[in-house]
């Protein structure tokens, strides 16, 4: 698969997250808490990997091999776990946009971080005075995305 079409991909995916997390804050409000809205989601989730993972084929899948992954390996679970917790609260305040801001804004260090010091199995990649300019950029872009308008005081009602 060629860089464009991943490219593509990535930016569809990106597209979706709005979505995703108004639909997460929606059910975080007709449960007992968010948190319980962020259950829900992940077991939706699981259920479409187990369904996905299901119609690829289990050939070569062992538990054992799982065992030997790195420490690291493990935290993919936790930090969605958190960023669709954080997106319950945060996505109905401050709304999509701004939300979404910060969001890339922190993407954008982390992987600058990340591909600096070749961390989690990514191959370094110094940081850049572009790459750092690009960061900047995006910090300006937040605070003009949060210049734009005061987000709500509070989630909007029912849709």
């Amino acid at each position: 698969m060629g860089n464009i079409v991943l490219i593509a991909f990535t930016i569809i995916a990106g597209g979706i997250l709005p979505f995703q997390a108004g639909a997460n804050a929606r059910l975080g409000r007709l449960l007992p808490s968010g948190f319980h809205g962020a259950l829900v989601s992940f077991s939706v989730g699981c259920f479409v990997m187990l369904v996905v993972t299901s119609l690829v084929g289990w050939r070569g899948f062992s538990l054992s091999n799982v065992r030997e992954a790195p420490w690291w390996a493990w935290i993919g679970g936790l930090i969605g776990a958190t960023f669709v917790c954080v997106g319950l609260f945060a996505a109905p305040r401050l709304g999509a946009t701004l939300y979404l801001s910060g969001l890339i804004v922190g993407q954008m260090v982390g992987g600058l971080i990340v591909d600096h010091f070749g961390l989690v199995g990514i191959s370094p990649q110094p940081i850049s005075w572009q790459k750092l300019a690009g960061v900047a950029l995006l910090l300006a872009g937040m605070y003009l995305v949060q210049k734009g308008g005061m987000p709500m005081p509070t989630p909007p009602g029912p849709a």
